[in-house]
């Protein structure tokens, strides 16, 4: 599988898969109310930005990777 494979060379995923997954949880419980308090909305747009800010090392390491390979 090409994903196990690229995770288990890449440390920069395995440091932005933890900020990722707890962003994306957050997003999920926004808004609701759990017992008796209430959670903060966070709105798309908001939610968008802040995985495009965590995603963008992993993101411009990988491009750099394909774009020069020497690197």
């Amino acid at each position: 599988m090409a994903f196990t494979a690229a995770f288990r060379e890449s440390t920069t995923l395995k440091l932005v898969l933890v900020p990722w997954a707890l962003i994306v949880a957050k997003y999920a419980i926004s808004d609701l109310t759990i017992l008796g308090s209430q959670t903060t909305y966070i709105d798309p747009l908001m939610f968008g930005g802040a995985i495009a800010v965590v995603l963008a090392p992993w993101l411009h390491r990988e491009w750099r990777k394909d774009r020069y390979p020497s690197d």
